[in-house]
């Protein structure tokens, strides 16, 4: 995963091994935290679920290698790019 942010002087890039954000573990560790700290709507999401959206993730990474995963672009110029 690669996230990048870009203003008008300065830019930032940042790696991350995509296998280690969407992983099981991560995914256990934010259901706990969503349901601790999230509202009411946010508690009745399974870890299940969450394990199914992190693996179809990591699928379409093995199966697209530059999915643009997301791409903001300010009025004044600031742009933010998250690409899996």
């Amino acid at each position: 995963m690669r996230i990048t942010v870009k203003d008008g002087s300065r830019s930032i890039h940042i790696r991350i091994p995509t296998c280690l954000v969407f992983s099981k573990a991560v995914a256990k560790i934010g259901s706990f935290t969503i349901r601790k700290y999230a509202s009411e709507a946010a508690v009745n999401i399974p870890p299940e679920a969450l394990e199914l959206l992190f693996s179809e993730l990591r699928r379409i990474k093995k199966k697209h290698k530059n999915w643009e995963f997301v791409n903001v672009e300010s009025a004044s110029g600031e742009t933010v790019k998250i690409i899996l």
